[in-house]
């Protein structure tokens, strides 16, 4: 994130009852205004910007640094080649959005950024990823509502449609031309990870800016918040994620994310016991 930009507002919380309330407040305007227009991503570190995994390989790439579209059109394309040896039910070769979930769901480098529904699972993320030398970590809020209203009122003004597209029409309209704005997109066939995380999938229409700059010029300060979590909280959220059954075993099934999940166990005081205690 560059210094000096001031396009998304700022909370910092010190109290672990301040932040509770803080997240609780989204739920609560969810369901008095019976939408889902509050999205959320959890970060170990406030030095952290809103990269996706292709910007962040790409970064100081003697090949392909300074050229996203050939190198995302280059990695689509071997993916497409390849996935049919490791995956069974590969999507359609036309759907693009499958092919892009997929990519992102198995770590391949895409223009995608993962967020989720969820206030506390991207708490999760934040606290579980820190250590001591990131410094404090947050979490961003995003309006995705008003976010994909401004995507569709910019490509109707861009376009010279007659009426604004619909959110569903919103990604093919960018595959032939670059609109900075920033959306979500909605494959057919979610993954489990996906489903269980309350994932949301945001698609930068310009890839050649960064998702910065595709986000900036579409959100207020009202639409787009940062929390920044004094990492002293770090213990006592950990005990109420664990209370609330949130860790690597529940939010990516198998053994994998169970194994995982035992470093947890280290941060829940339940589990401290008395040297003796143990004999």
């Amino acid at each position: 994130m560059s210094k000096g930009i001031t396009w998304f507002r700022v909370t910092q919380v010190n109290d672990w009852s301040k932040l509770e309330d803080l997240l609780e407040s989204y739920y609560v305007d969810q369901a008095l205004n019976a939408g889902n227009r509050w999205i959320f991503r959890g970060v170990s570190s406030v030095s952290y910007g809103l990269l996706n995994s292709l910007e962040r390989e790409l970064r100081g790439n003697p090949y392909w640094e300074g050229k996203p579209a050939e190198a995302e059109r280059l990695l689509i394309h071997e993916f497409k080649k390849r996935a049919h040896h490791y995956v069974r039910d590969v999507p359609r070769e036309t759907a693009e959005i499958e092919w892009l979930a997929l990519m992102q769901h198995h770590g391949a480098p895409t223009r995608l950024l993962d967020w989720t529904r969820s206030p506390y699972v991207a708490l999760f993320f934040a606290v579980r990823g820190s250590s001591a030398n990131l410094g404090n970590p947050a979490i961003w809020v995003l309006n995705i509502e008003y976010c994909t209203r401004v995507a569709c009122r910019v490509l109707q003004e861009q376009l010279c449609l007659k009426q604004p597209p619909s959110d569903h029409q919103l990604f093919d309209l960018c595959c032939d031309k670059a609109f900075d704005v920033v959306f979500p997109i909605d494959p057919m066939r979610a993954n489990e990870r996906l489903a269980i995380q309350q994932g949301v999938l945001l698609y930068p229409g310009n890839i050649g800016k960064s998702f910065d700059e595709n986000l900036s010029g579409g959100v207020g300060m009202d639409d787009m918040v940062r929390i920044e979590i004094d990492r002293e909280l770090i213990p006592i959220a950990m005990y109420h994620l664990h209370m609330m059954n949130i860790s690597h075993a529940t939010l990516f099934p198998g053994m994998d994310g169970f194994s995982v999940s035992m470093k947890e166990l280290l941060w829940i005081p339940e589990h401290v016991r008395p040297e003796s205690a143990s004999r």
